[in-house]
C-alpha cells in the first residue's frame, strides 16, 4: 500500500530558512533528534496552522505478498526474507504508479 500526496499535506519550515535549521541541528546536538516544523493551514483561515492543508491523497494497494505458514519464532533469516520481498513490493508499486498520481515523485528510499 502507498498513499501518493501525503507529502503536500504540510511545508517543511526548515528547507527555506537556515535560521530554523541550524536551531534544528543545535536541538538535535542535545537530544540526539531534530524537532520537525511543519506548517499546515489553520482551522478559519488558510494562512498557517497545524492542520493538513486540502490536498488530494490516492492510495493504492498492491498484490498480497506471500509469507508462507505462520511460525511461532521465526529465524532473523526468514525475517529479513519477507522483508526484502515487502520492500521490493513498495518500490515496485511506487514505481508502476508515480508517473499517473505524482510525476514529480523522487525515487524511493526506504531504511
Amino acid at each position: 500500500m502507498w498513499g501518493f500526496g501525503e507529502n503536500n499535506l504540510y511545508e517543511n519550515m526548515a528547507i527555506d530558512s537556515p535560521t530554523i535549521r541550524r536551531w534544528q541541528q543545535r536541538i538535535q546536538r542535545a537530544l540526539t533528534f531534530a524537532p520537525l516544523l511543519v506548517a499546515g493551514r489553520g482551522v478559519f483561515s488558510y494562512t498557517g496552522g497545524l492542520m493538513p492543508r486540502r490536498r488530494p491523497i490516492t492510495v493504492v494497494i498492491g498484490d498480497p505478498i506471500d509469507v508462507g505458514a505462520a511460525e511461532a519464532a521465526p529465524s532473523a533469516e526468514r525475517i529479513a526474507q519477507v522483508h526484502a520481498k515487502y520492500i521490493l513490493a513498495v518500490k515496485e508499486l511506487h514505481a508502476r504508479y508515480k508517473e499517473i498520481y505524482d510525476p514529480k515523485a523522487q525515487p524511493v528510499e526506504l531504511v
